[in-house]
């Protein structure tokens, strides 16, 4: 997936991929780190939505979906319905780590120094 990101912007740029890396001061070493440390972290968010039971229901999809309409218009400043035809599922996604932060926050059993 980061290697995607990266051709995707060489594409973008019009400009080869290796010297896109090159600009960027990012190396194939850099890439393959980042890949497994979003692997790991996905794997922890994955085993604590399971663990905890964590679901989104059809409730609070309806309730904060315009919300995170919302949110997404800002930080990606796509247009509405561009986020609502092609960005729910990504939504949803957030929803739920949004929720699992929370249970997180509010169940930390780590002592307080």
């Amino acid at each position: 997936m980061e290697r995607a990101k990266y051709s995707y912007y060489a594409e973008r740029e019009g400009i080869e991929y290796d010297e896109l890396l090159e600009g960027l001061s990012v190396t194939e070493e850099s890439i393959r780190e980042t890949a497994k440390k979003l692997v790991k972290e996905d794997l922890v968010f994955e085993y604590v939505v399971l663990d905890a039971k964590i679901e989104l229901t059809d409730e609070e999809k309806q309730e904060f979906f315009q919300k995170y309409v919302d949110k997404f218009k800002t930080l990606y400043g796509h247009d509405e319905k561009y986020i609502r035809e092609y960005m729910t599922e990504q939504i949803y996604d957030t929803m739920l780590f949004d929720k699992t932060m929370e249970y997180l926050l509010l169940n930390n059993t780590v002592n307080k120094k």
